[in-house]
Formats: structure tokens, C-alpha cells, sequence
């Protein structure tokens, strides 16, 4: 998987800055994500308990940052349906996603999102964090449970089931 295009959703980002494994992450695999992505990442609560600072500059130098326009979130709502519960970025993350052949790699812990991406049939395009950083060679510990490896298996068997939580 060495150089394969992956996108990031904000949380993603965050965590693995947090979890220390964003450089492994950034030496492996071609990083991108959308602009409203960016945007978010400096928009958190900076008095929040455990907020993360980002130099979101720093970033856009880092990775690659798309645009998406309103063409393709209308696509993406025209073949996906109800937008509900998808905030904005992962909606632009996934509205990128549809235009790329094939669709790259995405690592994004949305619930909203990840039903979302089984109904345009992209689900297995879906990767964690975790797994992910283990490619890279990076072994750190200490990933949040929806970063994981096991929770997205464990989520998407009951999206394809029918099991939604």
C-alpha cells in the first residue's frame, strides 16, 4: 500500500496527530483530504479538554487539499439520497471521493458517513486509522476505539446487516 491516496476526514487528522503517528502516516501513504476538512480542524473548542492544536497552514503543506464543488455534492446527494447526519466535510469528503477512478482509500470514523458510502457501494474503499499506522510501520498504542481496526469491521457488519446503531 506503499504511496496509495488516502482521505482523511477531520477527526482522522486530529487523532493522528494526537496519537503521534501523522509523520509515519505522511512518509507511506499520498495524504489528502477536502478543504472544508482543513477548516474544521481549526475550528475546535480550543478550551475543550484534550483539544488538539493544528497549524492548519502547516498542513495544506503536508497533504494534498481538494476543492469540491457543487456539482459533485450534488452527485453525491443525486446517487447517495438522504444527507442526513453527514456534516459538511465528510458530505465534501465523500462528494470528492465519487469523482476519483478508481476511489482512493478513506479513513473516516462518521457513522453517518460509513452508511452513507455502503449504500454508493464504496464501503470496502474504508480503512482505520490504526491499520493504516501499523502499514506505515508505526506501532503506537493508545488509538480512541473508533480508530481502530476492529470498530470499523465491527461497524460495518451491521451497516451491511442491517443493524444500525
Amino acid at each position: 500500500m506503499k504511496g496509495q491516496r488516502v482521505l482523511l476526514d477531520t477527526m482522522v487528522i486530529i487523532e493522528a496527530h494526537r496519537v503521534g503517528c501523522w509523520s509515519s502516516l505522511q512518509n507511506w501513504f499520498k495524504l489528502e483530504t477536502v478543504e472544508r476538512c482543513i477548516i474544521e480542524c481549526a475550528s475546535g473548542n480550543k478550551a475543550r479538554d484534550g483539544y488538539v492544536p493544528l497549524d492548519t497552514e502547516k498542513l495544506r503543506k503536508e497533504m494534498t487539499v481538494h476543492e469540491v464543488s457543487q456539482p459533485m455534492r450534488t452527485e453525491l446527494a443525486t446517487k447517495g439520497g438522504s444527507m442526513l447526519g453527514v456534516h459538511d466535510g465528510e458530505r465534501d469528503l465523500l462528494s470528492y471521493a465519487l469523482t476519483q477512478q478508481p476511489i482512493p482509500l478513506v479513513c473516516c470514523v462518521d457513522k453517518a458517513a460509513i452508511r452513507l458510502a455502503h449504500k454508493l457501494k464504496m464501503l470496502e474503499r474504508f480503512i482505520a486509522l490504526d491499520e493504516m499506522a501499523h502499514e506505515a510501520g508505526n506501532r503506537k498504542q493508545g488509538y480512541a476505539r473508533q480508530y481502530t481496526k476492529a470498530w470499523l469491521a465491527e461497524f460495518k457488519m451491521a451497516v451491511i446487516m442491517g443493524v444500525l446503531r
